[in-house]
């Protein structure tokens, strides 16, 4: 194959639609934690500003609190849910919905 001929075929894979999702999954892997740090910050942010102000030291060590808490805690109920149960996705993705719809209800 000649440099124009490779080019091209290698242009025609980069371009083809399973390598554009391809992209777009490894760019959204990228983007989500990054999204998750600023919506964290923001939140953090919204409950500082809301408390009280006799409370704002409080509010702020919750906050911060929270955020490392609430990780520890998921991956500790992930981990036993894929130790203990059968069929975890099932009951992970079962829970989060319930979580969702109690959310928008409230």
């Amino acid at each position: 194959m000649t440099s124009v001929q490779e080019t091209a075929s290698q242009a025609r894979m980069i371009s083809s639609p399973a390598a554009l999702r391809m992209n777009s999954s490894v760019a959204s892997r990228i983007r989500a934690p990054a999204e998750i740090g600023l919506a964290t910050s923001a939140f953090s942010a919204a409950i500082a500003e809301h408390a009280p102000a006799h409370r704002k030291k409080l509010a702020e060590g919750l906050a911060g609190a929270s955020v490392a808490g609430d990780l520890g805690i998921c991956a500790l109920m992930t981990g036993a849910a894929v130790q203990f149960t059968p069929d975890a996705n099932t009951l992970i993705f079962g829970i989060l919905t319930a979580v969702m719809v109690l959310g928008i209800l409230l």
